[in-house]
């Protein structure tokens, strides 16, 4: 096991899944705010705005994705490192 690349993707990972967090928390937040009187520009806005934080929040996955993979690399020994145990 990699300690240095499992603790610096571990705490990326953290720090991916709070931005992910505070994109859905926008997100919710967008969806209860109302720019005008008239419901189609009402929600035409509403609708860009989260179609905007749903981008963010797939590209916030993405990257926990990304971040995930490579904690399983550092937890993974390679085959040869089995055979230096012995």
């Amino acid at each position: 096991m990699d300690i240095e690349k499992f603790n610096k993707w571990s705490e990326q990972f953290e720090v991916m899944l709070n931005k992910l967090t505070d994109h859905e928390k926008a997100m919710q937040t967008t969806r209860q705010q109302q720019i005008a009187d008239e419901s189609s520009i009402t929600s035409c806005s509403a609708q860009v705005a989260l179609e905007k934080h749903l981008r963010k929040m797939a590209n916030d996955i993405r990257a926990l994705g990304f971040c995930y993979n490579n904690l399983k690399d550092s937890i993974h020994m390679q085959q040869e490192q089995f055979d230096t145990l012995d």
